[in-house]
């Protein structure tokens, strides 16, 4: 069976007889197309899931990626991705900002970026 690879979207012949009694996307024959996307795919599913902290995420993902470099991630997940790799410094810093404008204001203007 012909895939697309849910980390980069290219297309796999898909391995249809790997342990069956084992979930799909916990196989990686079955849902990417090499094993170093499943290094990716992993921290992914867990973090939707709610299964693994942004955190513990991140470090898988960047692990993943200082091992086997940077993936044209699909577009589809490509969000994702970009949240579990967000600076938390910077998100903490546009907050600080956010409330130094109200202070000086008295509200804070709406971004129409």
């Amino acid at each position: 069976m012909i895939r697309e690879c849910l980390v980069c979207g290219k297309e796999f012949e898909a391995c249809n007889t790997c342990l069956k009694g084992v979930p799909e996307n916990l196989q990686w024959r079955r849902v990417v197309c090499c094993r170093e996307h499943f290094a990716y795919h992993m921290p992914i599913i867990l973090y939707v899931r709610k299964v693994m902290s942004k955190d513990e995420a991140k470090k898988e993902l960047q692990e993943a990626i200082d091992n086997f470099g940077n993936v044209d991630f699909c577009s589809n997940i490509k969000d994702v991705v970009d949240e579990i790799l967000a600076d938390e410094r910077l998100e903490k810093s546009e907050i600080a900002d956010r409330n130094s404008k109200k202070n000086k204001t008295g509200s804070v203007e709406e971004s129409t970026e």
